[in-house]
């Protein structure tokens, strides 16, 4: 008996120990044992905290390592190191314990070979090929070239969605294999992509159907067009989106959408209309405003509320319905209205005819605020609009044919306030692509400072866009180079720009000898046919402040052979906006081997007498307009109040001119002849300041190429450099850039950039100062 209890005695001790704990203490609630961990670092590793870790048994220990450059993990002795995630790991630490960690330096005589994966989108692509053996150190290029989404970058190991870090977010990305980037004896790189943001736009229907035999949903290399019975589904081509962005051409409206009983008015970001509107034809951010559009319908008026006779057109001469897709030669004329709708939209068919004018006095004294005319209108006859005082927003089709600045009295014209143009068409104007390409590469980059020069021709023949960024800094900086004619109505594109602007952008106004180029409220027809690729602009402003408008468009419209009339030339496709014409530089300036050389009177003469006083009175195109005391600084203070409304800035600076060019009263007064010249200018605008001082953009002839304002590349480069040196002033900009910015010279002396254009010369400067001064053209005072 007494054997038979000390045993149990026995057991109950033994079973109260053991639930004591291992410890031996018999206190539960008593401290662990705890372990050292002493980790030893060789050279190439950053120190750690603290070389000692205090462990509680049983516990495990991870240790995140860090390396000098040009090292990688090398031996580890008494741990388990992942190269993915560099983590150094102990398990279940049982006592006290050393760990040794050996960096190496990375090079190609480093042991070990590493398979090489690339897991991306057909067809990204890779300089070796998937699974090879290779030896650290080995170099390997990847390329992203699927353009179904947007590209957002590379990461090792695995994607960033499951935890892999963005290593590059290069389309091209060149990397060395090393052990950091393997994991195991493979090294997996990822391309990822956006699983929400498409390089493509949805166009909902939105109650309507698509036409899939219509010219926009033929497959081109800028997009490609899918339908279904919701939307419509248009994907930018990878040469489009590389060369220019995420800014798509929206579908001029030639019936791929439509609706029986309803006309398209707008697409919008909302599919109540809500949103932000834009027109058939419209430049479309897709960053800025996602990727969905819906299409906005406006209920036609009741057809027996109009009164109507039938009509008939012939074909314009010269022109073929190829041509000219929308032209109706038998239609309807609306003669009258006896409704009282706030919005009135013309039916596009009355008794199975297409309804094509709208006659004298058909829309008379009229209650209506918003007015929409469909497609197929082709003449606005004199004072069809009258005495509609209520009248603010009217959606127009640019095709109109026969229409004059009388088609709409001056009571109803006057209350006018928005003015929406749609594009029925696709743009004529090859002139247009130069201008429509440099306004996508402003809207497409919104996360840089912009930096947007506005001229005439100086423009477009006086800047290196790519020299002025690389002098900014081009990954914080875009150089937009807006320039053209000498008669282009320059500052309409002031408002486009404020209504895209940030507070960071800045906005240069160089005129040259044109009331046009600073604030003429009347457009020309020559700014309508550049600015049919851009027809935003409509959205962005005030009409009440421009003048000409519908007699612009019949005058394009109907054209001559000086005028190229729009219906006798054939149509440039949207998708053209990607193709760079010949003799541009990716900015589209000019960039020919014809201007490498200094101004030779004999081979390239100038013709003709440009002066400065003409930005007082423009004789050459008989206006004869005073600036000083016309409607231009009320035109052009408006568009600065747009810009400064945005928070950006908009400064005046000077265009280039030959001294050849310069008015005898100028030489013979000097300095103080210019310094009433900026003084009227700060007088009559409100820019933000005048970027240097008109003389210093006064240069000698051999710097000009076949004209007063076309400067060589010569005299393009020096130009620029000015530009930049005044602009850093006008900033406080202090860490100048010097002229020159490295690379070599080619054998004409440019320096070039990746693509083979020529940023400036370089040996045209090496004649200045050490001070990075370009050497100065001869005073021409002295």
């Amino acid at each position: 008996m007494k054997k038979r209890f000390a045993l149990t005695l026995l057991l109950i001790t033994m079973l109260l120990l053991i639930a004591c704990g291992s410890n031996g203490s018999g206190d539960p609630n008593s401290e662990p044992k705890t372990y050292k961990v002493t980790v030893i670092t060789s050279k190439g590793i950053q120190p750690l905290e603290t070389n000692v870790i205090h462990v509680n048994e049983g516990e495990s220990l991870s240790l995140a390592v860090s390396f000098d450059d040009g090292y990688i993990m090398g031996k580890v002795d008494g741990a388990d190191y992942d190269a993915a995630t560099r983590l150094v790991t102990v398990n279940q630490v049982k006592r006290d314990m050393r760990i040794r960690l050996n960096a190496v330096r990375v090079d190609y005589a480093t042991t070990g070979q590493f398979k090489f994966y690339i897991d991306g989108k057909s067809p990204d692509n890779a300089s070796r090929a998937n699974g090879a053996l290779l030896y650290a150190g080995t170099s390997v290029t990847v390329q992203s070239l699927y353009n179904e989404a947007s590209f957002i970058g590379w990461s090792f190991g695995s994607t960033i969605q499951n935890g892999g870090k963005l290593i590059s977010s290069e389309r091209e990305f060149t990397f060395a294999i090393t052990p950091n980037t393997a994991v195991g004896d493979e090294c997996r790189i990822f391309a990822n992509y956006s699983q929400t943001q498409e390089n493509a736009v949805y166009y909902y229907l939105n109650g309507g159907s698509v036409n899939k035999t219509s010219t926009n949903m033929k497959n081109t290399t800028y997009y490609r067009a899918e339908a279904t019975d919701n939307y419509v589904k248009v994907t930018l081509g990878i040469n489009y989106f590389d060369a220019i962005g995420p800014v798509a051409c929206l579908f001029w409206d030639d019936g791929t959408f439509y609706r029986e009983g309803y006309v398209l008015k707008e697409f919008n970001t909302k599919p109540d209309g809500s949103g932000v509107g834009y027109g058939s034809g419209y430049k479309f951010p897709i960053l800025i405003e996602g990727s969905e559009l819906y299409c906005i319908w406006a209920k036609e008026t009741d057809p027996s509320a109009f009164t109507y006779e039938d009509v008939r057109f012939e074909l314009p001469t010269g022109s073929s319905l190829d041509k000219a897709p929308h032209w109706i030669t038998h239609g309807i004329r609306i003669t009258g209205y006896t409704g009282n709708d706030s919005e009135v939209v013309i039916p596009e068919k009355i008794n199975g005819k297409y309804v094509v004018s709208i006659g004298t006095g058909a829309l008379n004294s009229l209650q209506m605020d918003t007015l929409v005319l469909g497609r197929r209108i082709l003449e606005i006859q004199k004072n069809a609009i009258m005495n509609c005082t209520r009248l603010e927003t009217v959606y127009y089709p640019d095709s109109v044919y026969y229409v004059s600045n009388d088609s709409f009295d001056a009571v109803s014209w006057g209350h006018l306030k928005n003015f929406y143009v749609n594009a029925t068409m696709a743009p004529r104007s090859l002139d247009g692509w130069d201008f429509a390409t440099k306004f996508t590469r402003f809207i497409a980059n919104p996360d840089r400072k912009r930096v947007a020069l506005l001229a005439g021709s100086s423009g477009l023949y006086g800047l290196s866009a790519g020299y002025l960024e690389a002098l900014l800094g081009d990954e914080e900086w875009c150089a937009v180079n807006f320039g053209m004619q000498r008669s282009f109505d320059t500052h309409l594109i002031i408002p486009l720009l404020a209504y895209y602007a940030n507070e960071d952008d800045i906005l240069i106004l160089a005129p040259e000898n044109s009331v046009r180029n600073v604030g003429y409220p009347n457009v020309y027809w020559k700014s309508l046919a550049l600015l049919e690729s851009m027809l935003n602009f409509f959205r962005t402003v005030d009409i009440s402040y421009y003048g000409n408008i519908l007699s612009t468009f019949a005058e394009i419209n109907q054209g001559s052979s000086a005028l190229q009339g729009r219906y006798t030339r054939a149509p440039q496709r949207y998708e053209r906006i990607q193709d760079v014409p010949k003799n541009r530089s990716q900015w589209c300036e000019y960039d020919n081997t014809n201007r490498y050389s200094y101004h030779n009177a004999t081979t390239h003469p100038i013709t003709g007498t440009v002066r400065l006083d003409h930005l007082y009175r423009d004789f050459e195109r008989k206006i004869n307009v005073d600036i000083r005391t016309s409607e231009c600084p009320k035109t052009l203070n408006y568009e600065i109040g747009l810009v400064h409304a945005k928070g950006a800035k908009i400064y005046f600076g000077f265009a280039p001119i030959s001294e050849t060019a310069i008015l005898k009263e100028a030489r013979q007064e000097g300095p103080a002849w210019f310094d009433r010249f900026e003084q009227m200018i700060g007088d009559l605008f409100d820019f933000d300041g005048i970027l240097g001082e008109a003389e210093n953009y006064i240069y000698d002839i051999k710097y000009f190429y076949d004209s007063e304002f076309h400067l060589n590349n010569y005299g393009k480069s020096y130009r620029t450099y000015q530009l930049y040196r005044d602009l850093c002033a006008a900033l406080g900009i202090t860490n100048i850039n010097g002229y020159y910015l490295g690379g070599t010279p080619d054998a004409n002396g440019y320096i070039r950039d990746s693509k083979g254009n020529s940023l400036y010369h370089a040996t045209l400067f090496e004649k200045g100062s050490k001070d990075g001064t370009p050497v100065t053209p001869p005073d021409i005072f002295d």
